[in-house]
C-alpha cells in the first residue's frame, strides 16, 4: 500500500517558530501560507506587510489575496506532495478551513495538527514578535491583536478531523 500524503496544519501565534519548524521538519512539503499571498500582492506596490492590514487596504486587496491563496491551494493539491498550512489557525473554525483545502481527497491524506503551545510563554512570544518587527522593519503585530489570538486559542482535537496531534518544540524561536 502506498504511503499517504500528509497535511500539516500549524497552530500557534506569530513568531513562535512555525516557519522555522517547516524549514527543519518539512522542507520538501508544499507550503500554503496566506502571508506569502499578502507579500505577492504588496511587494510590487511598494507596501509593507503591516500596511496591508489598514481597513482601507484590507478591503482593497482582500480579493487579490484570496484569489492567490485559492490558486496556491490548487497548486498544492496538484503537486502530489505533503502540504503544510502555515497560518496561525488558533481556533476550530480556522482549522476547519485549513482542513477544507483537501475536501474530496481526505482519504489520501494523514491530517496532522502541529501545536506551537504559547500558554505560559505569552511574554516570550510578544518579545519575539517585537524582535521580528525590528529585524524586518515590518510585520509588527499590535499587542492587542496578539492578546486576542491568545484568548481565542482552542486546543486542537481529533474530533476536528485530525489523525494525529503533535506538539512542536518552540525553544529555537522563543527560547522556551
Amino acid at each position: 500500500m502506498e504511503a499517504k500524503l500528509k497535511l500539516f496544519v500549524l497552530v500557534g501565534p506569530p513568531s513562535i517558530g512555525k516557519t522555522c519548524w517547516v524549514d527543519d521538519h518539512q522542507p520538501d512539503a508544499f507550503l500554503v501560507s496566506r502571508d506569502d499571498c499578502v507579500d505577492a500582492v504588496r511587494q510590487p506596490l511598494g507596501l509593507r506587510y503591516s500596511d496591508m492590514f489598514s481597513p482601507q487596504n484590507l478591503s482593497r486587496f482582500r480579493k487579490d489575496i484570496d484569489s492567490l491563496f485559492r490558486e496556491n491551494v490548487r497548486y498544492a493539491l496538484e503537486s502530489e506532495r505533503d502540504i503544510v498550512v502555515d497560518m496561525t489557525n488558533m481556533g476550530v473554525k480556522a482549522r476547519r478551513r485549513a482542513l477544507g483545502i483537501i475536501r474530496g481527497r481526505e482519504a489520501e491524506f494523514e491530517k496532522v495538527a502541529v501545536i506551537f503551545d504559547h500558554r505560559g510563554k505569552e511574554k516570550l512570544v510578544w518579545e519575539s514578535v517585537q524582535h521580528r518587527a525590528v529585524r524586518l522593519n515590518d510585520k509588527f503585530v499590535p499587542y492587542g491583536i496578539l492578546q486576542d489570538m491568545f484568548q481565542r486559542f482552542e486546543v486542537p482535537t481529533v474530533a476536528e478531523g485530525f489523525d494525529r496531534i503533535i506538539t512542536a518544540d518552540t525553544t529555537k524561536a522563543i527560547g522556551a
